[in-house]
């Protein structure tokens, strides 16, 4: 049997329609139960400032937390430094999601302004559904291999037959967008609350997916 073997290439450009803000917050102090406290009471906070704005609880994700000790080195009169307790420090990483708009996504970086706590604010762009885009860019490197195929074959005076084989090979695709948006929390919380609703005015730069597959047919 006489084959022949042609890569096919799909590529989608998709808008990002979800955004997720990770959320870094920190409570610290030398007493183990203050700390806790605190950062029980910054959560809530923030949880309640969320809900004000419109935000579901289940939009609000706990992704991690650590309970670790701090140390400052200080340098004694000999002029050494030692490792010197500072506190507890316990620390939340929260994800807040949803729908991407800028009007949602400017509500909701004020609603953290506006509650009690001084936060790391990390924003990212993505796609709500990638397996209906992983899709489409699958369909397209089977037509564009499909005709590779038939050109080569009638320029080479042959006929396509079945095709044989696929060979692909799965892989994990960044379907975010490069948009990065990030606030220290000296800037994420202030008296003259930066973060304003009607500021915001983000557009996602779009987000370029591409996959390929080999195929095989027969010819004659």
């Amino acid at each position: 049997m006489r084959t022949i073997k042609v890569r096919g290439y799909g590529k989608v450009t998709a808008k990002a329609d979800m955004c997720g803000i990770r959320i870094n917050l920190r409570a610290k102090d030398k007493d183990y139960g203050k700390a806790l406290e605190m950062s029980a009471e910054h959560t809530e906070s923030l949880k309640a400032k969320l809900a004000d704005a419109g935000f579901a609880e289940d939009d609000l994700k706990t992704e991690n937390f650590n309970v670790f000790t701090e140390y400052d080195s200080v340098q004694d009169e000999k002029g050494f430094y030692q490792q010197v307790f500072s506190g507890y420090v316990c620390q939340y990483f929260f994800t807040l999601s949803f729908d991407f708009s800028n009007e949602k996504l400017g509500k909701a970086l004020e609603a953290v302004s506006q509650a009690n706590v001084s936060p790391d604010l990390n924003l990212s762009f993505y796609v709500k559904d990638p397996t209906a885009v992983q899709e489409t860019v699958l369909q397209n490197a089977c037509a564009n291999a499909l005709v590779k195929a038939k050109i080569l074959a009638a320029s080479s005076g042959v006929r396509l037959g079945d095709l044989q084989n696929i060979d692909y090979e799965f892989g994990n695709r960044n379907f975010a967008s490069s948009t990065q948006f990030s606030m220290a929390e000296d800037c994420a919380m202030g008296a003259n609350n930066m973060l304003r609703a009607k500021a915001v005015a983000i557009s996602p730069k779009d987000i370029d997916i591409t996959d390929s597959a080999s195929f095989e047919w027969e010819i004659f």
